[in-house]
């Protein structure tokens, strides 16, 4: 957090203007795919018998509701990983970790499902551009990975100065076949349970803590 914070310091003093990409991913933990998230682990160097392990872990899962004594059927897992223990936010970040590869025009921070992405431009007409080229690469990069962004949680903050009278537009993005998406600039957003505001003046954070 801090260092996300230090980084838009820096570039708002270098007179840059700097846009906040806050992303949402839908059901993040229950749509990893097995299959990916195996050769991830294979390609980080773990050895093929804690492989195997990883492997009957992970497939063949299967799950039920209950509501009283009543019990639905029991289906099977295609995919995610199981939440309550410490290897479910570890294994999600394994899976997650090439979205640094990605050839983003700005800095990426993430922690579990909570990544960030931090751009900058000289002017918001540009900065408008940038956001827009990095979301279409995030867009491509999670449908690949199978899987999916909420934009209706996903965030944009238009950092700046209190006496900067410069306002990055709403941004309008369309994928095609129908899907496109308007994202609201926003004032505040709630980032690893601090409030940022678009002006850093923390006064959103404290009133809430």
């Amino acid at each position: 957090m801090f260092t996300q914070i230090k980084n838009i310091t820096e570039k708002l003093e270098d007179g840059q203007v700097v846009a906040g990409i806050y992303l949402d991913v839908a059901k993040a933990f229950d749509t990893v795919d097995h299959n990916i998230l195996l050769y991830r682990l294979q390609q980080s160097g773990i050895s093929e018998g804690l492989l195997k392990w990883f492997r009957s872990y992970l497939v063949d899962r299967t799950q039920m509701v209950k509501i009283c004594n009543h019990f639905s059927d029991e289906i099977r897992l295609s995919g995610g990983v199981p939440q309550g223990g410490m290897l479910g936010p570890l294994l999600f970040l394994v899976y997650i970790n090439s979205i640094f590869s990605v050839d983003i025009k700005g800095s990426v921070f993430s922690f579990a499902d909570d990544t960030a992405i931090v751009c900058s431009a000289p002017d918001v007409v540009k900065l408008r551009q940038v956001v827009l080229e990095n979301l279409n690469k995030i867009h491509n990069w999670f449908k690949q990975n199978k899987l999916k962004l909420n934009y209706q949680k996903t965030k944009i903050l238009h950092y700046k100065f209190k006496n900067s009278d410069q306002n990055l537009e709403n941004v309008k993005i369309d994928f095609g076949s129908g899907e496109s998406y308007n994202l609201e600039i926003e004032n505040t957003t709630k980032y690893l349970g601090v409030i940022l505001d678009s002006k850093l003046t923390w006064e959103n954070h404290v009133l809430y803590t």
